[in-house]
């Protein structure tokens, strides 16, 4: 648990950003161009079967994105599981996730993956936008997911846990026509 107290939660979540941002860099590799190679495939996204050097750049970033960004969350989840961090060292860190540019860069961006899938839907080399729109996203709301504060119990998420505390229903009018329209 002295690993967990030496690192904040604020440079965890950037490194959640930062493995997020190099998880969708290796898409990018889709836009580049490279030149005509003896396998007779030129142009944009020559570079996937042409070069093995970008393929394997290419499978680094993703590999290393991937790495970064769950180890970066599962001490993120471990820290907060387990109370490592008082609430003073949190907010700062859900101030700054509950801003409200984060909201509209969020619509801004998922009315690009919407865009991209439905304008390159037949198959193109510009797919891999969605990707690059797609994952930074996903990555921003599961950490602030994980930093949410807890909600009270009794109100929100929490209120319904208990249902047998309910009443049973009654109603004077069951079993009666509602007037309408007829019974055949």
């Amino acid at each position: 648990m002295k690993e967990l107290t030496q690192t904040s939660p604020m440079r965890l979540a950037g490194w959640v950003g930062a493995g997020s941002l190099l998880w969708a860099s290796a898409f990018l590799l889709g836009f580049t161009h490279a030149p005509c190679k003896p396998i007779g495939f030129c142009g944009e996204g020559a570079a996937l079967w042409g070069g093995r050097l970008l393929v394997f750049l290419g499978l680094a970033c993703l590999l290393g994105g991937f790495a970064l960004v769950f180890w970066a969350e599962r001490k993120l989840k471990l820290g907060m599981k387990e109370g490592v961090w008082s609430e003073a060292e949190l907010e700062p860190l859900r101030r700054r996730l509950d801003h409200p540019v984060w909201g509209w860069l969020g619509v801004v961006g998922m009315i690009g993956v919407v865009a991209v899938l439905v304008l390159y839907a037949r198959g193109s080399v510009h797919l891999p936008l969605f990707y690059l729109l797609l994952f930074p996203f996903q990555n921003f709301n599961r950490v602030k997911q994980i930093v949410k504060r807890a909600q009270n119990e009794g109100v929100g998420a929490g209120a319904l846990r208990d249902w047998r505390s309910f009443r049973p229903i009654r109603s004077e009018h069951w079993g009666e026509a509602t007037g309408t329209g007829e019974r055949l």
